[in-house]
């Protein structure tokens, strides 16, 4: 089913621009054919129902992400959890929240309980983040540091609920992207972190001339342009970016050359990159990977 259709059957309204529908497109066809060309134990080519539930998610989250960008609405307030949870959502409830709970059900309908688990936890991290910095810059109230944006890159990447969508839809062991806790792995964590870190400097760099004009404006080369100007901000942001991707190796190599939930977020990080470098020499930019 044409994610238009698929959003028109449940009475929802939105639709997505061409950047939005295109970068979704890009990160799904992108992946299958890394999968195709480069086979891996544990991981395959994606199959139409993967290829479709990969595509929901990308493209409900590039949304949710460029809503909390623009405007501060009322879906601050909205509690993302006891959405996932609910038999059902009123029509008069914000379109957001509308597709937020379809597209669980949709994920609900494939997925036994303990494979859903981390998918909807790494969402729910996401769009509450995102809430916390849109009421913060309305209202003045907390402001982002510098180390509170390293430390919430692979959250606010959408890196980590993108590797667990990848997890749910391969049958991998995604509870090992707990933070604490039993399954919880250590190294994989720190790797998905700095995978995160990775992506989100490469957003900034593809996006800073859009966020220019937004009131949530997170990013680190409008930051350091304030000091030191736009110039010497984008050569600092992609030095960042540089240094951050020489220091993947040796995590990677920690995980064994035999994970596939290692290697999935290796691939996840590599499309992304591939997507954002075709947007530069395009001119443009992909946001909301």
């Amino acid at each position: 089913m044409e994610l238009s259709a698929w959003i028109r059957e449940r009475g929802l309204s939105l639709e997505l621009s061409r950047a939005q529908l295109g970068a979704s497109k890009a990160f799904v066809t992108g992946l299958d054919a890394d999968l195709r060309a480069r086979p891996f134990d544990g991981l395959a080519p994606l199959d139409a129902a993967q290829s479709q539930r990969l595509l929901l998610d990308i493209a409900a989250f590039v949304v949710f992400d460029d809503y909390y960008d623009g405007e501060p609405s009322a879906i601050e307030t909205l509690d993302w959890a006891a959405l996932a949870a609910a038999p059902a959502v009123a029509p008069t409830a914000p379109e957001v929240a509308r597709l937020w709970r379809a597209l669980v059900e949709a994920f609900e309908d494939a997925s036994e309980p303990r494979a859903l688990e981390p998918w909807l936890e790494t969402g729910v991290e996401f769009l509450e983040l995102q809430a916390r910095r849109s009421l913060a810059a309305r209202t003045g109230g907390e402001r982002w540091t510098e180390l509170s944006y390293l430390l919430e890159a692979e959250v606010d990447s959408s890196v980590r609920h993108l590797i667990a969508t990848g997890a749910l839809l391969f049958g991998l062991d995604g509870a090992r992207l707990a933070r604490t806790g039993e399954g919880a792995d250590p190294r994989l964590g720190a790797y998905v972190r700095s995978l995160g870190v990775r992506a989100r400097l490469l957003n900034d760099l593809a996006s800073y001339e859009r966020e220019r004009g937004e009131l949530n404006q997170r990013n680190l080369v409008l930051r350091f342009a304030e000091a030191a100007g736009l110039d010497a901000a984008r050569a600092l942001v992609d030095a960042m970016a540089r240094r951050c991707a020489e220091g993947l190796g040796p995590l990677r190599q920690e995980l064994g050359a035999e994970d596939p939930l290692a290697e999935l977020a290796e691939r996840t990080l590599a499309v992304i990159e591939t997507i954002y470098a075709a947007g530069a020499e395009a001119g443009g930019r992909y946001s909301g990977l």
